[in-house]
């Protein structure tokens, strides 16, 4: 499944205007990890690199332990695009830590001038999407929160393949409890496959429909 992680941005410029910032106030170092890959009226796609440096423990004949350094680099891709009223960022394969998105938004706009507010991927959102494609149905949940007893609280992924009811499970109804995430099987033009929406603004969405379904997702934002 391909996994995408939306944000909500405000920038102290109009979306035109953003790719004179980047390239004007990328400095030499950033150069070096921080790369135009494409952009037009309302898209700017980037490539960062994050240089890591991992300990490796080596046993010499002797019987000593060695600790060496080993280099690595991830590379992250990462697209501002307009709506018809907002800016967004999506991070494709994002790690749970948001500090790739401030460290590329403080190349571009070093005074700090931005705002970042996590996509909340919410039940009206999900049935804007879902109701895009010809069939669905939720087949998993995760949750968390629920009290099981005084004093302890429970987390569990719920499914089914028949389809989960609406209140998720019986033991839920009329208790507080928190959605980590849905988890729905789709059909759209013959094509089958499924689509998690996570709370804090990141889907996936697997293979046969990832050409289709995230252009439709940021539709609805």
């Amino acid at each position: 499944m391909l996994k995408i992680r939306y944000f909500a941005i405000r920038l102290p410029v109009e979306f035109d205007q953003v790719l004179a910032f980047v390239q004007a106030n990328s400095s030499a170092e950033w150069k070096s990890r921080l790369s135009l890959v494409h952009y037009s009226a309302t898209d700017i796609v980037l490539a960062y690199i994050v240089e890591r440096v991992l300990p490796i423990r080596r046993y010499l004949e002797n019987g000593e332990e060695v600790i060496e350094k080993a280099v690595t680099m991830d590379r992250y891709s990462v697209r501002l695009f307009k709506t018809s009223n907002k800016i967004y960022l999506s991070l494709l394969d994002p790690g749970r830590s948001t500090r790739i998105v401030v460290d590329i938004l403080d190349a571009i706009f070093p005074d700090g001038e931005y705002f970042i507010d996590p996509v909340e991927v919410n039940s009206v959102l999900i049935q804007r999407h879902i109701g895009k494609f010809d069939s669905f149905k939720l087949v998993s949940a995760k949750i968390k929160d629920f009290e099981v007893y005084s004093g302890a609280v429970g987390r569990l992924e719920i499914s089914s393949q028949e389809g989960l009811k609406p209140d998720i499970a019986p033991f839920l109804r009329d208790k507080f409890y928190r959605v980590d995430s849905f988890t729905y099987e789709v059909t759209h033009n013959f094509v089958k496959g499924s689509i998690q929406y996570a709370k804090n603004g990141t889907v996936r969405i697997s293979g046969p429909l990832i050409e289709s379904a995230f252009p439709m997702f940021e539709s609805c934002l």
